[in-house]
């Protein structure tokens, strides 16, 4: 089994601002095989994100895990702060 080396610096960002703006996560990173790479709380909403850099697609794996468990929930990809922002205002909102 193949780990992910380690979080770059993209996951670092979208990490830092799901703090910044009052949520707390986990890197989830190294589970590999097409795992999201966080999973996180914002105002009582748990959620999975994929982190992308500008361009990059989901591989195959990944699009598995999407496609499964985006049947009952909503798997985020979000490839920065502005991504993380706009979607915690959505929530908090509500």
């Amino acid at each position: 089994m193949r780990y992910a080396a380690r979080a770059d610096e993209k996951q670092k960002e979208v990490m830092n601002a799901i703090r910044e703006l009052g949520g707390d996560c986990v890197s989830l990173h190294r589970l590999g095989q097409g795992a999201p790479d966080i999973l996180g709380v914002f105002f009582g909403h748990w959620f999975v994100a994929e982190v992308k850099g500008d361009g990059a697609k989901l591989t195959p794996r990944e699009r598995e895990w999407h496609d499964r468990l985006g049947r009952h929930g909503e798997i985020f990809i979000w490839r920065g702060w502005l991504d993380v922002f706009e979607q915690f205002e959505k929530w908090r909102l509500e």
